[in-house]
């Protein structure tokens, strides 16, 4: 049986048909689906490296702004920055699970988020 499997930096978690396991490290840990709380919702990011092919551009703004909001001209190497339409995806519970992820794909995590939602309903 494939199981959905998530990780963030030390957390794993697997979805199983009747709850979710969290692993982190040696410990592990059972998440009802009505306790899981997830969100998934856009998000703006300043890219300072390169913008990945599945990212949106939105807006560009410079390294150094002044403050009426353009560059900084006391900076000679002040490079003009693309702002991205990214989604963030939180998944959290209230006994202590805090998962924040970020994809560079727009609604990347919705179908993902709106299918765990309709699962939770469902026990």
């Amino acid at each position: 049986m494939d199981v959905p499997v998530l990780t963030s930096g030390r957390t794993t978690l697997a979805f199983y048909p009747d709850r979710v396991l969290a692993f982190q490290g040696k410990s592990v840990g059972a998440i009802s689906y009505a306790s899981l709380n997830i969100e998934s919702f856009p998000s703006r990011f300043i890219e300072h490296e390169s913008v990945p092919r599945d990212a949106t551009v939105v807006d560009h703004t410079w390294q150094f702004v002044n403050k009426k909001g353009g560059p900084d001209r006391r900076f000679k190497n002040n490079r003009q920055l693309p702002v991205c339409r990214y989604n963030r995806l939180h998944l959290s519970s209230g006994r202590g699970l805090n998962v924040r992820l970020l994809g560079s794909l727009d609604g990347g995590f919705n179908e993902f988020a709106l299918a765990v939602q309709q699962f939770s309903r469902m026990h």
